[in-house]
């Protein structure tokens, strides 16, 4: 049980930081629109964000089978990490905007 709460934890720390790092860039890169350097560290964490948020969602969605009474519990837990997709998305579209 213990197992549980704890990647369930570690799954919301992640989407957290996952949203807060992205909109820290997002709003450096706002704020400071011609330094190539703040866009090529947005693709980078980018790449980095999908493959991470990627692998918490697989391991969320294993415990969901293991622990198959507390499945909703988890499923919830990986929609709170399926949020950060249309948020970047729209980020993404005001980055090109």
């Amino acid at each position: 049980m213990k197992t549980l709460y704890h990647i369930i934890n570690t799954a919301k720390l992640i989407g957290l930081i996952s949203f807060m790092l992205g909109t820290c860039l997002l709003v450096s890169f706002l704020l400071f629109p011609n330094t190539n350097s703040i866009a090529i560290t947005g693709l980078y964490y980018v790449s980095y964000a999908t493959i991470t948020n990627a692998i918490m969602f697989l391991i969320l969605i294993i415990t969901a089978l293991v622990y198959w009474t507390y499945r909703s519990l988890v499923l919830r837990t990986c929609g709170l990490l399926l949020l950060n997709i249309p948020i970047a998305i729209c980020y993404f579209f005001i980055v090109i905007k």
